[in-house]
């Protein structure tokens, strides 16, 4: 995994590069797709070396105290970092959509609802 490290230290280099490079509109643009994956790869691989280092130490590792200290607060808090950005599957859905992967957006479900009201208030003001 060391060498994943590595490639997402050049990629976020490269996306750095380009942001110091580029308008603010052509970031939008051009930019969200890469940064929503570099986001999930990071926070992908941050877990798995967490998870590898509470292996490593085993039951010291669940320890707030000795040699599992900071293996311990970071394996707990590793989710609480991902997660504040935007999950997963959300960064996957904005990567998707900027790429061109998805042609249409997925049904909300608020909008069944949304028709539903329009409905209703078109025969109560047809009422009137």
């Amino acid at each position: 995994r060391l060498s994943e490290c590595e490639g997402l230290q050049a990629w976020l280099e490269n996306v750095t590069f380009q942001m110091n490079t580029m308008s603010k509109e052509e970031q939008n643009r051009k930019l969200g797709g890469h940064i929503a994956l570099l986001k999930l790869s990071s926070s992908r691989v941050a877990e798995f070396c967490a998870s590898n280092a509470m292996q490593v130490l085993g039951g010291a590792g669940y320890t707030r105290s000795g040699k599992g200290t900071k293996v311990e607060r970071i394996y707990r808090e590793v989710k609480a970092y991902a997660i504040p950005g935007g999950s997963e599957e959300i960064m996957l859905n904005l990567a998707a959509g900027q790429f061109g992967f998805v042609t249409r957006r997925a049904p909300d479900p608020r909008d069944k609802i949304i028709k539903q009201l329009k409905d209703e208030l078109k025969r109560v003001q047809s009422k009137l």
